[in-house]
């Protein structure tokens, strides 16, 4: 009875033991496919596949701020070239180059590109003549002011107008009336501006000199540049009046104004006499 009783005893645990393990089982695979209805993948980049998640991340993502290329402001209609005077500089070879062309002008073996300040051709104008032929200039040049007649060369100075190292040729012109051919070398040629004789007097061997809108009082003071072919002229400083005098667009006194009036003056450039070639010297002692 005792091995029945066991015998019916251990059927009943297994019996309970089997139930129990497919009831497991089943558990599990319910469980499985519950859990694959709900997986958010979340990638490394921390996007999402799916869900209102994807959408709200879009949000929190920070817009990156739109790029714009600086635009550039049309200048056409505003190019300052040639507005302020500009120094050059030069080896040695190019200065003895210069000097030569300038002999050869004042020989008038070599032409010059003449212009005038009131009417300065800048690319390549002007009128190319020789020193002799400056009569055949004024005939043909009404612009410039001054009428045909027996205008010649009769002294010249060697002044460093623009402060480049190279001195520029002064020469005065005369006959009844007189003006001054002011000779500056640019781009392989001599180039020669007309100064009427009361806008270019005194010149000293800094460069400044003394001009006056009539009548024997020095009104203005000025210093001349250049800017490859074109001529700039600079007022150093001016009398308006017998009760305003001006620099640097500010009021300064008549004595001061007259102080440098007087700096001019009493440094005078040395002239030659053109007719007599002492200036062949002194052209020898620039070069060298």
């Amino acid at each position: 009875m005792n091995t029945r009783f066991f015998s019916i005893l251990l059927i009943c645990i297994l019996a309970v033991s089997l139930l129990t393990g497919c009831g497991r089982v089943a558990s599990e695979e319910g469980s499985t496919d519950s859990a694959d209805d709900y997986v958010i993948l979340t990638p490394a980049d921390g996007s999402y596949a799916s869900g209102e998640e994807d959408s709200d991340s879009e949000d929190e993502q920070e817009e990156e701020p739109e790029e714009y290329e600086d635009e550039e402001e049309d200048s056409s209609d505003e190019d300052y070239s040639g507005d302020a005077p500009v120094t050059q500089e030069w080896t040695l070879n190019e200065i003895e180059n210069i000097y030569e062309h300038y002999r050869a002008v004042l020989n008038s073996t070599e032409t010059i590109r003449i212009t005038s300040s009131s009417s300065v051709k800048i690319d390549g104008g002007g009128y190319a003549a020789y020193l002799e032929e400056i009569n055949d200039f004024l005939e043909e040049n009404d612009s410039v002011g001054y009428s045909a007649g027996n205008f010649e060369a009769d002294s010249l100075a060697f002044v460093d107008l623009d402060q480049d190292g190279v001195d520029e040729v002064c020469i005065s012109i005369s006959d009844s009336d007189q003006f001054y051919l002011i000779l500056h070398f640019y781009d392989n040629e001599v180039y020669g501006y007309i100064m009427p004789a009361r806008g270019f007097e005194s010149v000293s061997t800094s460069g400044t000199y003394l001009g006056s809108a009539g009548g024997s009082a020095y009104t203005y003071i000025l210093k001349t540049g250049f800017n490859g072919a074109k001529q700039i002229e600079t007022t150093l400083a001016h009398a308006e009046s017998e009760d305003y005098y001006g620099r640097d667009n500010k009021s300064i006194t008549k004595q001061e104004f007259e102080r440098m009036v007087d700096e001019v003056l009493d440094d005078p450039a040395e002239w030659y006499d053109f007719d007599d070639n002492s200036w062949e010297s002194a052209i020898d002692q620039l070069e060298s």
